[in-house]
């Protein structure tokens, strides 16, 4: 697939910068949010560079997401596995307070802690949520467990849109499908 910026446009309010995505399996464009400037502005450069081109989506989880950027799946062959190379640096994983997981939301992929104990995002690499339909009683579990507050806002979307409130405060959401 290929991977095009489109200039700044207007959202509402606020302006943002789109990217469309074009794939074999369909394209789609994602908005990036101007209060993540360190995700935002790498995922922008990364795309100027052409790095995302032609890579795989190497990890499908249904009613979860879908995660991309994986430099190794390049020139991957239907054997080999892939999903374990980025760029070559990392971000900072701050600002992972700003947005939520609902469902379309794009974030930075991250190695689990104990493989990454400075908790940084991987410089290339990112997941689009596709999630699904939570209860309350759910949430309320998630809350318990994870020591995760919910807004208001944030419960009716999981409830009717869905997404994957357990990631919440883990990882920096910096953008969503439009």
């Amino acid at each position: 697939g290929s991977f095009v910026v489109a200039p700044q446009v207007s959202d509402s309010a606020e302006t943002r910068t789109l990217v469309r995505f074009e794939t074999t399996s369909g394209n789609f464009t994602i908005a990036l949010y101007n209060d993540t400037p360190i995700h935002r502005d790498n995922f922008i450069k990364l795309v100027s560079d052409h790095y995302y081109d032609s890579l795989l989506v190497h990890r499908v989880l249904p009613s979860f997401l879908i995660q991309t950027g994986a430099a190794d799946s390049k020139y991957a062959k239907a054997e080999d596995v892939v999903g374990w190379q980025g760029p070559g640096y990392t971000l900072p994983n701050i600002d992972k307070q700003r947005h939520y997981h609902k469902r379309g939301a794009v974030a930075a992929s991250k190695l689990p802690r104990d493989r990454n104990p400075e908790n940084k995002c991987d410089g290339g690499q990112f997941y689009v949520v596709r999630g699904r339909r939570f209860t309350d009683d759910e949430l309320d579990k998630i809350s318990r467990e994870e020591h995760i507050t919910f807004s208001p806002e944030q419960r009716k979307t999981y409830k009717a849109t869905g997404g994957a409130p357990h990631l919440d405060g883990e990882f920096v959401v910096f953008g969503e499908v439009t």
